[in-house]
């Protein structure tokens, strides 16, 4: 009698010992689980970030108008060359001259005052140009006005349009073996304040052009 209930007293306990274990085991595998969801979750968090940034830039191409209820700007060409000159240069004129070891890359069009008031342009506008997603590079922008490139007090009456040209210098050797740039810009509306930055703005853009 005594053997009997000392063999249900070990099957008992045998029997308690491979439940634990068992329980332990189904432990493991979901703090496994749970790790690597974790993992997931934080790349999807980095990726979702990336594409935020990315998509504040509404991607445009030459000859697509913007359209906004205070201005239309149009984009048509780019070029490289180792000066700037206006289109048609009256008298004594303001230009973009060489520079030592340098060359001008530059992307211009047409930019239209459509709204009511007055704007200055050229000193309120972000940009940066991006060679081969590695040679990030600060530009700025002129505007052709009668002739003569104007850098700053760049205004434009309502109605009135002029040539604008984004520009920027950047050493021979990459300007040789780049392949490919994006111009990014922006601006807030009605061209109002001065940016070091895209963060500030209220209208950005950007434009791929291929070698």
């Amino acid at each position: 009698m005594m053997k009997k209930i000392l063999r249900l007293f070990l099957y008992l306990t045998l029997l308690i010992t491979i439940t634990g274990c068992g329980n332990n085991s189904l432990n493991n595998v979901s703090n496994e689980d749970n790790v690597e969801n974790k993992v997931t979750e934080s790349d999807n968090e980095t990726n979702e970030t990336n594409e935020t940034t990315n998509s504040k830039f509404k991607s445009i191409n030459f000859n697509e108008q913007i359209n906004l209820d205070f201005v239309e700007l149009n984009l048509t060409t780019a070029m490289t060359g180792k000066e700037i000159k206006p289109e048609n240069p009256k008298g004594v004129y303001r230009y973009s001259s060489k520079q030592e070891g340098k060359t001008y890359f530059y992307v211009y069009g047409t930019i239209k005052n459509i709204g009511k008031e007055n704007f200055e342009f050229a000193d309120s506008m972000y940009v940066e140009f991006v060679f081969d997603d590695n040679y990030t590079y600060n530009g700025s922008v002129k505007a052709d006005e009668e002739g003569s490139f104007s850098y700053i007090y760049a205004y434009l009456d309502p109605l009135e349009s002029e040539k604008i040209y984004f520009t920027v210098s950047v050493p021979d050797e990459l300007i040789e073996k780049y392949q490919n740039v994006e111009l990014k810009f922006g601006f807030k509306k009605n061209f109002e304040g001065h940016y070091n930055t895209y963060e500030d703005c209220d209208y950005l853009y950007s434009i791929k052009i291929n070698k």
